[in-house]
């Protein structure tokens, strides 16, 4: 007997192959069997003809946690009534770990107000295990954002970075990805990473790839240089063979 039997749904596998009317058998937490008119007995059993039944939604541009909305309204309502059932944060350049000096909140300070906020982490492992005690309605997984670390060193100075200070963010994020961060995510575009050198990146983006995580790049112009900009996050992942996510945002006219 199945925990749950979901008939007559039009099924979508994302795979890409068109929808077709099958029953989905539910054990427990798992997907115990999909075929056309299942006919063993389950505790619940739903009629979802002319219903469409597909994998929960992955939206890997997520802002939740810069927003706050992980910690003030961690159902998540609007996400999971539209079918998002994992969402990637920390994008942008701006994440809520790791928090090596109090200066690394400037990077999400534009993004919600701190003052109620009660932040009782610094790692990513902290961060993490903070979350784990929020009843998240979603999987939520974290990139680490590069303003983040970097506002850590020169709090709202617009500078290059010493060889020292590039050396101690490249350690947090080797850290950070080893404690479960997915990657690492760049806002080029954003006043304080637009002067960040290709040379950085180059540097960042290897120690991305040696953890086979994801490289966020939020293009350096989204104008009149944007194919400069696109050519530049596709060298580098050329050369580093990193995995590359690129942001941006098109405004129709």
């Amino acid at each position: 007997m199945y925990s749950l039997l979901i008939k007559n749904a039009i099924v979508y596998d994302g795979t890409g192959k068109p929808g077709e009317v099958l029953d989905v058998a539910v054990q427990g937490d798992e997907i115990a069997n999909v075929a056309f008119n299942i006919k063993s007995y389950a505790q619940n059993v739903i009629d979802a003809s002319g219903k469409i039944l597909a994998p929960g939604f992955i939206d890997l541009q997520n802002h939740s946690d810069v927003y706050f909305q992980l910690f003030d309204n961690p159902s998540l309502d609007s996400l999971i009534t539209q079918g998002y059932t994992t969402i990637l944060v920390g994008n942008c350049g701006a994440s809520l770990a790791p928090l090596l000096t109090h200066e690394a909140l400037l990077s999400i300070q534009k993004w919600h107000s701190l003052e109620a906020a009660n932040i009782n982490w610094q790692s990513f492992s902290e961060f993490i295990e903070t979350l784990s005690k929020q009843r998240l309605a979603c999987n939520v997984a974290s990139l680490v954002g590069y303003s983040t670390l970097r506002r850590a060193v020169v709090g709202d100075q617009i500078r290059s970075l010493e060889k020292n200070e590039l050396q101690a963010l490249k350690n947090a994020l080797r850290e950070s990805m080893e404690a479960g961060a997915f990657g690492l995510s760049n806002g080029l575009s954003y006043a304080h990473e637009i002067i960040v050198s290709e040379l950085e990146l180059f540097e960042l983006a290897k120690i991305v790839k040696a953890q086979n995580g994801l490289f966020s790049v939020h293009l350096r112009s989204e104008g009149s240089e944007i194919i400069e900009a696109l050519d530049e996050a596709l060298d580098i992942a050329r050369s580093t063979e990193v995995n590359l996510k690129i942001s941006l945002c098109l405004l129709s006219r």
